[in-house]
C-alpha cells in the first residue's frame, strides 16, 4: 500500500511456514517496486554494469551472457566497479549519473557512492574488440530494450522514454564488441 507519488509504502506478507523471515528487497519485489519508485520521475533502472573510471562514470548495457561481470572483472583494477548487472541512472544537478542497486550478478565487490556519467555502451561479445558511435531514437531504443521500464504504467513509461531520449542526446553512446582482455579499457576510455 502507498501514496500515488510513491513516497512512502508499507508491505504486507502472507504468513508461511517455510519462511521465518521476509527480505522485501529479495527477487522480485524489491525491483519491482525501486522500477515503480524511479518511474516517478525519479529515473530508471538498466540491465548494466556501471563503471567509475577515476571520475568518469561508464554504463556498460546488456542483456544477460553478454559480458557485464566479464567487463567488470576487467575493470577491477582501473576503477571502481559500481555494479556488474544493475544500476540505476537518475538526472539531478543538470547532469546524468549512474548509481549501483543491491542486485549484483557475480561480481560481488560492488561500490557506492554513484559517479556522473560520461558515455554508455551496448555490449556484446565479438571476435575482436571494436566500437561504433550509434545516437539518436536507434540508441534510446537499445538501451530501453536493456532496462526494467514499468510497462504497466502510462505515465511511468511516458517520463522513461523522455529520459532516455534527453540521456541520448546529452551522453555519447557506442556498440562495444569485446573479447576479455585489458586492452578493452583503453578503447573505452578513448571513444568519441
Amino acid at each position: 500500500v502507498s501514496d500515488k507519488k510513491l513516497r512512502h509504502a508499507r508491505l504486507f506478507f502472507r504468513a508461511s511456514s517455510r519462511l521465518s523471515t521476509v527480505n522485501p528487497f529479495d527477487y522480485p519485489l524489491g525491483q519491482i517496486f525501486m522500477g515503480c519508485v524511479l518511474s516517478r520521475n525519479r529515473g530508471l533502472m538498466v540491465h548494466a554494469a556501471g563503471i567509475d573510471d577515476h571520475g568518469d562514470g561508464y554504463l556498460f548495457a546488456g542483456n544477460s551472457g553478454q559480458g557485464k561481470s566479464t567487463l567488470s572483472s576487467l575493470w577491477e583494477s582501473h576503477g571502481r566497479v559500481l555494479n556488474d548487472d544493475r544500476v540505476i541512472v537518475r538526472h539531478l544537478d543538470k547532469r546524468f549519473h549512474v548509481y549501483p542497486t543491491p542486485w549484483h550478478g557475480r561480481y560481488t565487490n560492488v561500490s557506492v557512492p554513484g559517479v556522473a556519467l560520461n558515455k554508455v555502451f551496448l555490449v556484446s561479445h565479438g571476435d575482436g574488440s571494436s566500437i561504433r558511435k550509434i545516437g539518436g531514437s536507434q540508441a534510446s531504443c537499445e538501451l530501453l530494450a536493456r532496462s526494467f521500464p514499468p510497462l504497466w504504467d502510462a505515465k511511468g513509461m511516458a517520463f522513461t522514454i523522455d529520459l532516455l531520449s534527453s540521456m541520448m542526446q546529452e551522453i555519447p553512446c557506442f556498440e562495444l564488441a569485446f573479447i576479455p582482455d585489458e586492452t578493452v579499457i583503453d578503447l573505452v576510455r578513448c571513444a568519441k
